[in-house]
């Protein structure tokens, strides 16, 4: 475990990325966590590839509908996650 809030693999949720109503925010998969623990950073990926940075105060857990969506998007594209200790 890192000393960051959110560790590799973790469905994160950018609410900067929200553009209502037209937009939902993005989700994405935390790629790695960068600089201090305190002020982290995270460059995230979403189920389609694209990848972008965004900082702490904006991001949140996904939730479970949007743990599934984002599956729904792999697996259509031939790629399953693989499961995590926790939810087996």
């Amino acid at each position: 475990m890192s000393e960051h809030p959110y560790d590799r693999g973790t469905l994160l949720v950018d609410e900067s990325t929200a553009a209502p109503p037209v937009s939902p925010a993005w989700t994405g998969m935390v790629v790695i966590a960068l600089g201090e623990p305190q002020h982290p950073r995270y460059r995230l990926i979403t189920a389609t590839g694209y990848e972008w940075t965004t900082g702490h105060l904006t991001v949140r857990e996904a939730t479970s509908t949007e743990r599934t969506a984002y599956e729904r998007v792999l697996t259509a594209r031939g790629y399953v996650l693989p499961q995590s200790p926790a939810s087996s």
